[in-house]
């Protein structure tokens, strides 16, 4: 599925192998390619929506980031900003390709970014395991 493979080659691999700005770009560009796709399979609700599989997706992706590759303690402080942070990207993301918003995929980007919790932000900025040497 397109969805899945933007997740894992972009905001899947932040604190892996991306950055957060490197991360949401690929994901985003490969979004915006298949807006159509994900705008009609949005429209479904309730839990096996693809909205709350996301969000869903999301949240388990940076626990097992932070847990298991970072191998930090995920603080009962923590695991709500992963929470959040997968509400608000979802819901963000959703609503730029299905109201087809006028901000391109760098303005979306930077907008993401700058909503990540500091802590969150802090500790996976930085690759884990970089993809080739810079």
């Amino acid at each position: 599925m397109a969805l899945r493979h933007h997740r894992q080659e972009g905001i899947f691999q932040i604190g892996r192998s991306l950055n957060w700005r490197d991360g949401y770009k690929i994901s985003l560009i490969g979004h915006w390619k298949c807006r159509h796709l994900y705008t009609k399979s949005a429209a479904a609700h309730g839990y096996q929506s693809l909205s709350r599989y996301t969000e869903r997706a999301r949240r388990k992706n940076l626990i097992e980031t932070v847990a298991d590759f970072r191998r930090c303690e995920l603080s009962h402080s923590l695991l709500i900003q992963i929470k959040a942070l997968a509400i608000s990207e979802t819901t963000l993301v959703m609503r730029w390709m299905r109201d087809n918003m006028d901000e391109s995929v760098d303005e979306i980007r930077d907008g993401l970014v700058s909503i990540v919790p500091h802590q969150l932000f802090l500790l996976l900025d930085k690759p884990f395991m970089p993809t080739s040497p810079r």
